[in-house]
């Protein structure tokens, strides 16, 4: 988790150097958040992968 938090504000503050703070701190924030993860997660077929039978590694 703190990998990723990282990253997020490193980018968002290169991507938005006139941002205030707060903004990527609530941002990054948001991002992060457990709901935020699983509506991601669900989107790009995670449970799927997690339910299939063949080993796909």
């Amino acid at each position: 988790k703190q990998i990723a938090e990282n990253f997020l504000r490193r980018a968002l503050q290169y991507w938005y150097p006139k941002f205030p703070r707060e903004g990527i701190d609530a941002v990054t924030k948001f991002l992060i958040s457990e709901s935020t993860i699983a509506y991601i997660s669900s989107k790009l077929g995670f449970k799927t992968l997690i339910r299939c039978d063949v080993c796909l590694v």
